[in-house]
């Protein structure tokens, strides 16, 4: 009797981790990176039943002082498209990010606050990628607005992933895979 193979999450992301090797990096000009900063990153996500994720982006590059967007996009593992935010980060910041209890969050004065409805993807899981851009800060120079054609910004943020398994106690979780030029993994928003 002839066994089908069944795509699934895991093979798609050690078909994206085997994408990572060096000699796959160079053919894309050395862009792709999992410990370097990066404009665009790309991480699973799995809230089905019985698994948590979290997601974590760390803004470590850029000289400025302005805050920059990141937008995240979410995509389930059938390629539907999910939820968009976006969260903006001051130099050094972090943001960890559970997608059953998603929001956008801007910049108002030294703190970031949520805006807009929580966005729930319990039972989903499939893909997340995020990008950073820059932004307008407004004209009392504090804020997070992003403008219709923003520019990405290169080499501003890195990432890491955790899905666990909430009914063995058991976890695992990776770096982000980022690429390092704008324009090699365009925005799903464009």
């Amino acid at each position: 009797m002839r066994k089908g193979i069944k795509f699934s999450l895991g093979a798609a992301l050690a078909g994206v981790a085997l994408a990572t090797c060096p000699v796959q990096a160079a053919e894309l000009g050395d862009t792709v990176t999992t410990i370097e900063p990066a404009v665009a990153l790309i991480m699973p996500f799995d809230v089905t039943d019985g698994r948590a994720s979290f997601e974590l982006v760390s803004r470590i590059g850029g000289e400025d002082s302005d805050p920059i967007a990141t937008h995240w996009s979410f995509w389930s593992e059938s390629c539907d498209h999910l939820a968009d935010v976006f969260i903006c980060l001051t130099p050094r910041d972090s943001v960890v990010v559970d997608p059953t209890a998603l929001h956008a969050e801007v910049q108002v004065g030294n703190e970031n606050q949520q805006v807009g409805p929580l966005i729930d993807l319990s039972g989903k899981r499939g893909l997340v990628v995020v990008t950073a851009y820059q932004t307008d800060t407004g004209s009392n120079g504090k804020g997070c607005h992003v403008q219709d054609n923003a520019t990405p910004l290169n080499d501003v943020i890195t990432g890491s992933w955790t899905i666990a398994n909430t009914k063995t106690s058991t976890g695992y979780g990776a770096d982000a895979i980022g690429f390092t030029t704008t324009g090699v993994l365009p925005d799903p928003a464009d």
